[in-house]
């Protein structure tokens, strides 16, 4: 897949002064039958709106997001927003800013079973009326754009010491003649993946906690370049062609208007990386000096830094609640002890990321757990106590929704119970909160407390979790079940339940460096 970016600046003025900002965000997986589905396009699309509206000075009903969607729709969104700019009177101190991910050809984007082409997409743009527009391609075969009006592979261009902002800016996320790629590992086109975290903070070369197009391309740039080259040997270049006068810069996010995030103070240096919890989602990857401190949007949610210098490496696991703010300090991070290892045809010592002591954490979670259940068969019937036993396995999907599965019984009853579901997890300064549904099937090894003939009955569960975090592999979970059996009368049962967790060793993700 060819992935480009292309941006279409046409300015009036500085847009420091642009408080009307709108934006038409389009993400699109399906090209068409000649063209395999894409994985994350419509995901960054998604990404994008909401970076837009948290830290990009975008009101929420300025955005229209448009997922898997068809030309038809996309010219209905431009004229939506095109007559709400005329009714705010915004002409002439606005910015419209139209993003689209998905696949392309030499002449059109591809929405499924329909096209636009770019011929008749940058006319529309061009006669946007709004004072400055932006238009972001970030599609298969569009870098033939730059190509065809004259653009050429360059590193990060700077547009100070002009006298007037105004002109025409085309940046693609690769040459023509080169292949972008969608990565797997960063669950995003890598362009796409690098120009969000730029936005976000890892851009912030002036540590002014403002994010500029001239900060935000060249991060890109460079972070498109390595990750490329060490993901797959194929170097992606980003290509741009700009007709561009002015003093300044373009203001694109405004991180004091962040509603959570880390604020890495002046004493930490070296390469960072921010990541979810268990290493598999990547938000911010920079490196940092003393002299500055570093600011890092975040959502709510439990993060792991991890700080390199050299050979040295810590790493610190941390939560944010929303609307806050937390910071980071040199003694927050615990070291990493590295085994020192020679690697096959070195003639010196390398170390070795896979012979670490302490390493990242599986998607996956395995544990045992007891506690005190009571059930009730019907009206007017008494609580009876019995003891509950489980084993239950964990995949964690994302940040909020694991995958669970429990094999579990009850001793006097001597009945057993399979059943799968999900959980929405809450993060919390001092571990996590869950609320669970789950579905499943009763297996009964006795006629005592069974009210039908039948050997197997339906059930659904649900259950309220508290986790807390005992060290980085090991957690105890303390939870409240609810249960409905349907036999041939319907037995409810509630109790209170301890786990312990554990999780598996780091084997699903390659982490780039």
């Amino acid at each position: 897949m060819i992935k480009v970016i292309s941006l279409l600046f046409l300015f009036t003025l500085s847009a420091d002064i642009l408080a009307n900002r709108y934006a038409v965000i389009i993400g699109q997986n399906d090209g068409g039958r000649q063209y395999k589905p894409l994985k994350y396009a419509e995901d960054d699309a998604r990404r994008f709106s909401d970076l837009l509206i948290d830290i990009g000075g975008f009101e929420r009903n300025h955005v229209i997001s448009l997922l898997g969607t068809d030309s038809l729709q996309i010219d209905a969104a431009l004229k939506k927003t095109a007559e709400k700019l005329a009714r705010d009177k915004a002409e002439s101190s606005s910015l419209f800013l139209f993003y689209y991910s998905g696949h392309a050809d030499e002449t059109s984007i591809l929405l499924g079973k329909s096209r636009y082409s770019f011929e008749a997409l940058q006319k529309e743009i061009s006669n946007f009326p709004s004072s400055i527009r932006i238009a972001i391609f970030d599609a298969c075969q569009s870098g033939v754009v730059t190509a065809f009006k004259g653009g050429a592979r360059a590193e990060p261009f700077y547009l100070q010491n002009q006298p007037q902002v105004k002109g025409q800016v085309i940046i693609a996320s690769s040459a023509a003649n080169e292949r972008a790629q969608e990565s797997d590992a960063l669950k995003g086109s890598v362009f796409s993946f690098h120009w969000l975290n730029g936005l976000r903070g890892s851009a912030d070369m002036s540590a002014d906690r403002k994010i500029t197009l001239n900060e935000a391309y060249q991060y890109a740039y460079r972070k498109t370049v390595e990750t490329s080259a060490l993901a797959s040997g194929e170097i992606q270049h980003p290509v741009y062609r700009f007709s561009i006068q002015g003093q300044g810069d373009i203001l694109l996010t405004d991180l004091e208007k962040a509603s959570g995030g880390i604020v890495i103070e002046k004493s930490c240096v070296g390469k960072f990386l921010v990541l979810s919890e268990n290493y598999l989602d990547v938000f911010a990857d920079f490196y940092k000096d003393k002299t500055i401190e570093q600011f890092i949007s975040l959502a709510p949610g439990r993060y792991t830094i991890i700080n390199a210098q050299g050979r040295d490496v810590g790493t610190y696991q941390f939560s944010i609640s929303k609307n806050r703010k937390k910071t980071i300090r040199k003694s927050d991070f615990e070291p990493v002890t590295l085994v020192q290892s020679r690697l096959k045809g070195s003639s010196s010592s390398e170390f070795s990321t896979e012979e670490q002591t302490i390493g990242p954490l599986s998607r996956f979670s395995f544990g045992f757990g007891t506690g005190l259940m009571m059930d009730k068969v019907g009206e007017g019937q008494v609580w009876k106590r019995d003891m509950m036993v489980n084993v239950s396995g964990l995949y964690q999907v994302n940040q909020n929704i694991d995958f669970n599965m429990e094999l579990g019984g009850l001793i006097d009853r001597k009945v057993i119970d399979v059943q799968t579901g999900i959980d929405y997890v809450f993060g919390l300064e001092m571990g996590k909160i869950s609320l669970g549904a789950d579905a499943g099937l009763e297996f009964y090894g006795s006629k005592k407390y069974n009210t039908s003939n039948n050997v197997v009955s339906p059930l659904l569960s649900a259950r309220l979790t508290f986790t807390a975090d005992i060290s980085d592999r090991f957690h105890i979970q303390l939870y409240v079940p609810y249960k409905a059996v349907f036999n041939r009368s319907t037995i409810h049962r509630t109790g209170i339940g301890l786990r312990f967790l554990v999780s598996g060793r780091f084997k699903d993700v390659q982490l780039i460096k």
